[in-house]
């Protein structure tokens, strides 16, 4: 297969076909255990918001369970194709989702209270340093609702490590019309995972190519703690992905679930 490659933007190239290569099936996964966790805890209310809600597969599951939700993405090819939806499927729901183009940053700008802020699928790892991932949890902070909470989940250091053991993953085949192949790389000096993404689609013409490279900043979980804290948050729980309570320090996680209260 050969192809001149292009480099472009994280997610322009792999938008259009997130959900097909599979992209979407953990965040599907995971908002169920989530929203059955904040149902226990009383936050399901009746608005929640979907922090870096990607192609919006998880909004629109949340919509359809009967809650108000607003999805945010910083990415407008996202938001573009989660958009898309409320023209292409058949809409039987009360309220559709509504989908918002918006800096993980600059949160504090959309519209609130809400009753429960979810991200998954470690969207904060987009936090270029624990200053941004404060100003995003801050952000959160000041759209909860008074007594609500916030689940959010990030991969520890030594899982981002260790997911970049792999020289070259093969991420979807089809030998026809498209091929999907990662590279992942971690820098201990930086503690960032940068993925290399090689995406072949056929067209007219042949195949084209398209290279985007994905970068996703790894901290300390006592770092993320003392930073909900400044932040004002309670801390409720620190759980694995399965729900489960954990300690990291007696049995270091690949994957930390963070539970706080406003």
């Amino acid at each position: 297969m050969s192809a001149r490659a292009t480099q472009v933007p994280p997610f322009t190239a792999l938008a259009p076909i997130y959900e097909r290569v599979g992209f979407a099936d953990l965040a599907l996964q995971t908002v169920r255990r989530y929203l059955a966790y904040a149902l226990e805890q009383g936050w399901a209310g009746r608005r929640i918001l979907d922090i870096g809600c990607r192609t919006g597969a998880a909004s629109w599951w949340l919509a359809e369970q009967g809650y108000r939700v607003t999805g945010v993405d910083e990415v407008p090819a996202l938001i573009k194709v989660a958009s898309a939806r409320l023209t292409t499927r058949e809409l039987t729901l009360n309220s559709a989702p509504e989908f918002v183009e918006c800096d993980l940053r600059a949160l504090d700008t959309i519209p609130g209270p809400a009753d429960l802020v979810l991200a998954m699928d470690g969207v904060l790892h987009a936090a270029n340093s624990l200053r941004d991932l404060e100003t995003i949890l801050a952000g959160m902070y000041s759209l909860l609702d008074a007594g609500k909470g916030v689940i959010f989940d990030m991969e520890t250091i030594g899982g981002l490590a260790a997911s970049a053991a792999i020289d070259t993953v093969t991420l979807y085949d089809d030998p026809q019309e498209l091929t999907v192949l990662a590279q992942p790389r971690f820098n201990f000096e930086t503690l960032s995972r940068t993925t290399h993404l090689m995406i072949w689609q056929r067209a007219e013409g042949g195949w084209q190519r398209a290279d985007e490279v994905h970068s996703a900043r790894g901290y300390p979980v006592q770092a993320i703690r003392t930073v909900l804290e400044r932040c004002g948050f309670e801390l409720h729980a620190l759980l694995a992905p399965d729900m489960q309570p954990l300690d990291p320090a007696a049995d270091p996680p690949a994957r930390v679930v963070f539970v706080a209260a406003k």
